[in-house]
């Protein structure tokens, strides 16, 4: 059987100052926008026994899942690994080479537990963890207006993962009683460079 390790990017409640020396907004208002935009309990979906990898830091500060490179598509909102704004459009900070150097230090480390705890492994499954409300994400990504999202989106690309495990999941989440769909109202997953 695979490896399983459930990954938590999202659910970070620590404010290193160096990183908080670039915010713009008052403190209050930090932590609204850090409060809304958090992956809040998802940890409680976890069963015991799994190893889990959480990134401790608020993803407003840093956000690991972005990529480091102009192939970000959330880069032009101004949401790279290094939030300048948030999804309303907000300017929260205010970043300079220094702010980027900075947060590159937590990136890396948190990319560097994650390698070396797939390495020693040629066949591991990561289950990443998010949860979504409709007013966090982009409208341009939006297929209309009037949908409904799912109680779970199982974003996956069949590169990396079969089309069987998906459906597996899929009918585990939908005996549940939860309604579920495969790539929206996120798609996909993708290796880094």
């Amino acid at each position: 059987m695979s490896k399983v390790i459930f990954h938590v990017p999202h659910d970070g409640n620590d404010f290193p100052k160096e990183l908080l020396d670039s915010i713009i907004i008052p403190y209050d208002e930090f932590l609204k926008q850090h409060n809304h935009i958090s992956d809040k309990h998802v940890s409680n979906l976890i069963p015991e026994g799994y190893e889990v990898i959480k990134f401790p830091i608020s993803r407003l500060l840093c956000d690991v899942e972005r990529f480091l490179d102009d192939s970000e598509p959330m880069l032009k909102f101004g949401m790279g690994f290094c939030y300048e704004y948030v999804y309303d459009g907000t300017k929260i900070k205010n970043i300079n080479q220094d702010i980027l150097d900075k947060t590159l230090k937590y990136y890396n480390k948190h990319h560097k537990l994650l390698n070396d705890a797939v390495a020693p492994n040629e066949d591991v499954f990561i289950i990443d963890l998010h949860s979504f409300e409709r007013d966090l994400i982009i409208k341009e990504t939006l297929l209309s207006n009037t949908d409904r999202y799912p109680d779970f989106c199982i974003g996956y690309d069949k590169g990396f993962c079969s089309e069987e495990t998906i459906l597996k999941v899929v009918e585990i989440i939908s005996n549940h009683g939860y309604s579920v769909s495969i790539n929206y109202p996120f798609k996909g997953v993708r290796k880094e460079k």
